[in-house]
């Protein structure tokens, strides 16, 4: 991505994002609008999470006693952290997480939902040849939980709520109905959602790291968990449109159109910058994304601007935005 030829006017940004607070930092350049998105997109180059934990089987943890007290936090780091340090944090850029520590054994874990390829593998496929000489999509989309022994509050430092107290009946009844089975549900890191605008309706909804949180937080509290807060910082990436996303299936019918644009992407990214690629996708595309959402692609007509990267406290139990269905 060259970053050089990118329009740096703030009246001619190619996305919204919102306004942060000032970071105790000199680099004020890299905190300015088009410059959060800009890094962003450098990162779906080839850069991927990298976390050196091992993970463990949540099975081997050991119960707790139905009237321990257990506490769930909301966990923060700058995402990425590992490779970056704080930089993507200035940029309003964050990993979410969450974590229990029982107060009677003093049994801590941290919980975890992270994608094979955090970013380019897991928005644009890499485009190839099967045996046969036919193109085909090679993704790496996928998503998972994983669970650590331990919490590392040095690394989640960006923030560290403590979202409820609840007894060790829920916290187990959580541990094997709920964790059990989230990777099943959700097997597919989909960071995009697609909207009408950051308020407005939703078409198809994300599901990230923070959605993960969200969904934990909404399960504990059907089981009888009292809240100690009613909102908490995330972030929000959407892809824009005024109209419902319209379903292509990977056939004979609509199989040209997504390799071509697929085709363009992987091409783009190495020679475009950031403007240039929207410009190209709304003159050559007429201004039509393609999205796959788990194992299904949708063709988006993009409507201004474009994309949001929203940074902010949202309702802890997120409010019904009227999702429209998608058949």
């Amino acid at each position: 991505l060259n970053l050089s030829v990118l329009d740096w006017s703030t009246s001619q940004e190619i996305v919204q994002i919102s306004t942060g607070k000032q970071p105790d930092s000199p680099i004020i350049p890299f905190y300015s609008k088009t410059m959060r998105v800009a890094y962003l997109f450098v990162l779906c180059i080839g850069f991927s999470l990298a976390i050196d934990w091992n993970p463990i089987d949540w099975r081997t943890l050991p119960k707790a006693s139905p009237n321990d007290k257990v506490e769930f936090w909301y966990l923060m780091a700058p995402l990425m952290e590992v490779k970056y340090g704080e930089w993507l944090g200035y940029a309003d850029l964050f990993h979410g997480a969450f974590g229990f520590l029982n107060r009677n054994s003093n049994v801590s874990i941290t919980l975890n939902y992270d994608a094979d390829d955090f970013l380019r593998s897991n928005l644009f496929p890499v485009v190839k040849n099967d045996t046969n000489g036919n193109k085909k999509l090679e993704w790496k989309n996928k998503g998972a939980a994983f669970v650590y022994k331990g919490i590392e509050w040095d690394y989640f430092h960006s923030n560290q709520t403590l979202v409820s107290v609840i007894d060790g009946s829920i916290y187990n009844s959580f541990m094997e109905q709920w964790v059990s089975k989230v990777n099943k549900t959700h097997p597919y890191y989909d960071m995009f959602g697609i909207k009408t605008s950051h308020r407005g309706k939703e078409f198809i909804p994300s599901y990230d790291c923070f959605d993960f949180v969200t969904d934990a937080v909404t399960d504990l509290k059907n089981r009888g968990a009292r809240l100690l807060t009613t909102t908490l910082p995330k972030n929000d990436i959407d892809i824009y449109t005024g109209e419902a996303p319209t379903p292509l299936k990977f056939d004979d019918e609509s199989r040209d159109e997504i390799i071509e644009f697929y085709e363009f992407t992987q091409a783009a990214f190495s020679s475009m910058s950031l403007g240039e690629l929207m410009g190209e996708i709304l003159n050559t595309f007429e201004g039509k994304w393609i999205s796959r959402v788990g194992l299904n692609y949708y063709r988006v007509k993009l409507h201004w601007p474009f994309v949001g990267l929203h940074y902010g406290n949202e309702p802890i139990i997120p409010v019904p935005k009227g999702i429209i269905q998608v058949n």
